[in-house]
């Protein structure tokens, strides 16, 4: 059994003690992996990417970190939903250039513009619906997200959260995510982390700001810093930035929509698909170890230990072909078929 635990954790997930290195842009990133949690397949990985480039090009998905326990629970057969989980992202389109700190600066800039703009419409919306923006419930009623302002910000990174809904399917109901993206610099190479966790107990906000926070710190402390000059003009940087902000929500709403219930399926039929692709591996103990037989070689049947050979009901008659003994009525005259080699020879 530990065998077969061992076998599902190697294909299910790839465990790293304490981090890993990416190689963003040519540029190495190391990143610490969050703890209490694993990172899933590439499979999964590959499925949250398509989903997120559904709603804009801009962006490529480097990792998708989930829940330990959920490893357990896949183990043990059940379904798995979700609660929370991270997924780390880049931006291509600034691959070739370097981020100085200054550039970052304008990328902040850019990125905030559009989000602060879509804000303004929604909350416009929701007044003319008398609909109050501290109740999320009747929000998400009306609108698919609700983006809250820019909660924190520093040199090197920019952050805001957002309410999101995930159809359950049943009628009008309907779970609730709360998600904190941060765009943070780190070694001239802009990233964004995204923290999800579905509400529950009502302090998930808080959570997702906090452990954002901490990892992103993390990942900056453990890699050289962002260049005072970069490649990258501070026009450009802002351009970049004003599309990331323009697909910001876009990608929260096809994730949470969409990735979320759609994961559970994928992480069953990845499972599935490798349990009935197993091939038993053949015993190489040297105790239980034998030589194939040569092929030249054919053996007369042997009757069983103990067991008295059935008593002659011919003569025997031995193949030219192959010497095998067979037993032929006796009164047979004519061409005999040897059930060995197969081949045809006269008795006469």
């Amino acid at each position: 059994m530990k065998k077969f635990h061992s076998l599902l954790l190697a294909v299910l997930f790839v465990y790293s003690a304490l981090a890993e290195t990416f190689n963003i842009g040519g540029t190495k990133i190391e990143i610490p992996i969050p703890q209490g949690f694993v990172r899933a397949n590439k499979e999964t990985e590959q499925f949250f990417a398509e989903q997120i480039k559904t709603a804009t090009p801009h962006t490529e998905v480097f990792a998708v970190y989930i829940q330990d326990w959920a490893l357990e629970d896949i183990l043990k057969g059940f379904t798995v939903k979700l609660e929370k989980y991270y997924i780390l992202l880049a931006y291509p389109m600034l691959f070739r250039d370097k981020v100085s700190v200054q550039a970052f600066s304008e990328f902040k800039l850019g990125m905030k513009e559009p989000m602060q703009e879509n804000r303004i419409k929604i909350h416009k919306r929701l007044e003319q619906r008398e609909i109050r923006p501290n109740n999320i419930h009747a929000v998400l009623r009306a609108e698919p997200a609700l983006p809250l302002d820019f909660h924190s910000e520093t040199d090197s990174t920019l952050a805001f959260s957002l309410y999101s809904k995930e159809e359950t399917g049943v009628g009008s109901l309907f779970n609730i995510w709360i998600s904190t993206m941060t765009a943070f610099n780190v070694s001239g190479r802009v990233l964004s982390l995204g923290c999800y966790a579905q509400e529950d107990k009502g302090n998930e906000l808080e959570w997702t700001r906090e452990t954002s926070k901490k990892m992103v710190e993390a990942i900056i402390k453990a890699n050289p810093s962002a260049p005072d000059r970069g490649s990258a003009s501070g026009e450009r940087a802002y351009q970049r930035g004003r599309k990331v902000g323009f697909f910001m929500g876009g990608i929260y709403a096809v994730v949470l929509v969409v990735g979320v219930p759609l994961l559970v399926i994928v992480l069953v039929i990845f499972l599935l698909v490798k349990l009935f692709k197993r091939k038993p591996k053949p015993n190489t103990s040297s105790a239980n170890h034998q030589k194939p037989l040569p092929t030249n070689i054919r053996f007369k049947q042997q009757p069983k230990p103990n067991t008295p050979a059935p008593p002659p009901t011919g003569i025997e008659a031995a193949c030219p072909c192959c010497g095998e003994s067979i037993n032929i009525p006796a009164d047979f005259k004519g061409a005999a078929n040897c059930p060995i080699c197969k081949q045809n020879f006269n008795v006469e």
